[in-house]
């Protein structure tokens, strides 16, 4: 069960990673939770979660790098590394404010949970005490 839930977790990233949300919609069970750990508010429901990701993608480019991934049975923790290189303003955005050429790096832990090969829960498992600043194009 371990390498599947693993191997089901990387091609969810790879589908984030090119914002592929008819990938996406095979990955997140329908009553998927993102709880942010008090970041922004909680997106409950797949329905939800391509909301926000809709309109975040219009505002920056994100990717996600899982350096390392522990899987046990229905569950799984990666060590994961964002990337927000933002062209677009979004004042009004849930997590901040964003400027267009905003460049975000955070890394941490989340922890996944699985039901039948879908996740059904992302959670910040070491939440950051404030989303970091950002920081020069390199």
């Amino acid at each position: 069960m371990q390498e599947d839930v693993a191997a089901t977790y990387r091609r969810y990233v790879d589908a984030f990673n090119a914002h592929d949300f008819d990938a996406l919609e095979d990955f997140l069970a329908s009553e998927v939770v993102f709880e942010w750990g008090g970041v922004m508010d909680d997106l409950v429901g797949r329905d939800a979660f391509f909301a926000f990701y809709r309109e975040a993608w219009d505002h920056f480019d994100e990717r996600i790098e899982a350096r390392v991934v522990w899987a046990e049975g229905d569950g799984l923790r990666a060590w994961i590394d964002t990337e927000l290189r933002v062209f677009r303003d979004w004042p009004d955005c849930p997590i901040r404010p964003f400027a267009a050429g905003d460049v975000v790096r955070v890394s941490g832990l989340m922890d996944y949970r699985f039901r039948n090969r879908q996740i059904v829960r992302i959670a910040d498992a070491d939440p950051p005490s404030e989303f970091e600043s950002p920081t020069e194009s390199q």
